[in-house]
This record gives structure tokens, C-alpha cells and sequence, in this order.
């Protein structure tokens, strides 16, 4: 039986989502990009678990110095709950704005750090963007940040929301230098939470 998304190569995997079987490639390539993957699928975990450490490895290889290498891949080990509500909180944004992209998110978490050093050195200061787009995902972080601050028992520094930004601004600086065609920040960490689905198409999109 062929694979019913490219009707050219064997399908060998069967996809939960499609109710059928499709080819390792699509599966590969289209994974809750194009399919609504649900997310006990064992090929999505598994996948995806491969890939995003290739990915890190070379992400890694590309940053300058033994010690900022370290210190990153220290930063995602020990944060990676944070991390990961850090992206659920972006994607959350993003849904429904078919023209947010990787550079939005870029400012964002740049004028974030700046927030957040200012912060560390005793100074409340609020480092704000012209782009209405970018200001708006400024606010859905911190605005999630600080609740984590107030309802969790957690001892939540700013030098701890600064360790997660330099790993999450390196990550979205890595997707920034890939050549054309290559895989955006937002459809990466889309993979890492298919429990956040894109609108579908029938949805409107909001328009800024």
C-alpha cells in the first residue's frame, strides 16, 4: 500500500493521526507540521527525540568558546522545564497570527534579557519594542513568568530567567542562520508540544 501523502513511496508506519499507513519521510518531514500528530504517537517521541539532539549538537558547535558551549548546554539541561514553558508561552501567541515568525520572537527574548539584567542589578526597568507584535509576546511571557513566580514554591531568580533567554536566544539564532528552506524556531518547538495545535484552517485569523 502506498503512502497516502507522497502516493509514491511504501507506507510502513501507521499513522494514528491519518488512520492509515504512511512512509518514514513524510512522517518525518510532516510531523505536526502538516499532521495533527497526537502526542503519545510512539514515531513522534521517538523522532523527534533524535532529531532535536542532532540539532543541539550542531546548534552547540556553532556558538563561539569551550566555556559558552558549557555553559548553554548546562543552561537547557538544568532549565528545561522552563524552557519549555518559555515555548508553550510562544507558541500560545502565536496561534492564529500568520505573520508572526522566528524574528519577532528574536526581539522578543532579546529585549526580555535586557528586562531581566536590569532586574538582577537591583533596577525595575521595562525594555519595550516599536513592533506591536513584539510587545504583545513580551507581555504573555512575563506575564507567565511572574505567575510561576507567585503560585509555584519555587525560588524563582532573575538570573535563572536569564540562564533559560541565552539558551532559548541561542536556539532562535541557529534557526535564524539556516539556509532558505531550512526549519524555523516555531515549527521546531511546535514538534517539541503537540498538545499546543495550530488553529485550524477554518479558524480566522487575527490580524494586527
Amino acid at each position: 500500500m502506498k503512502c497516502i501523502l507522497c502516493n509514491s513511496r511504501k507506507g510502513k508506519r501507521h499513522c494514528p493521526a491519518k488512520g492509515t499507513l504512511i512512509c518514514a519521510p513524510c512522517c518525518g518531514r510532516l510531523r505536526v507540521v502538516e499532521i495533527p500528530c497526537p502526542a503519545d504517537c510512539a514515531y513522534l517521541t521517538s523522532g523527534h527525540g533524535h532529531q532535536a539532539g542532532k540539532k543541539y549538537v550542531d546548534q552547540l558547535r556553532q556558538e563561539e568558546g569551550t566555556d559558552r558551549r558549557i555553559r548553554l548546554y548546562e543552561n537547557m539541561r538544568r532549565y528545561r522545564p522552563l524552557i519549555d514553558e518559555i515555548e508553550k508561552e510562544i507558541l500560545r501567541y502565536g496561534q492564529g497570527l500568520s505573520s508572526f515568525h522566528d524574528r519577532h520572537v528574536k526581539e522578543a527574548i532579546r529585549l526580555l534579557r535586557k528586562t531581566y539584567r536590569s532586574e538582577e542589578r537591583g533596577v525595575i526597568y521595562e525594555h519595550k519594542s516599536a513592533d506591536p507584535m513584539v510587545s504583545a509576546l513580551i507581555r504573555a511571557v512575563q506575564e507567565m513568568l511572574e505567575k510561576l513566580r507567585q503560585e509555584i514554591e519555587l525560588n524563582l531568580r532573575a538570573s535563572d530567567i536569564l540562564n533559560c533567554m541565552e539558551w532559548v536566544e541561542s536556539e532562535v539564532r541557529y534557526h535564524l542562520r539556516q539556509p532558505p528552506g531550512g526549519e524555523p524556531y516555531l515549527t521546531f518547538i511546535r514538534k517539541n508540544h503537540p498538545e499546543i495545535t495550530p488553529p485550524s484552517s477554518d479558524q480566522n485569523l487575527i490580524v494586527l
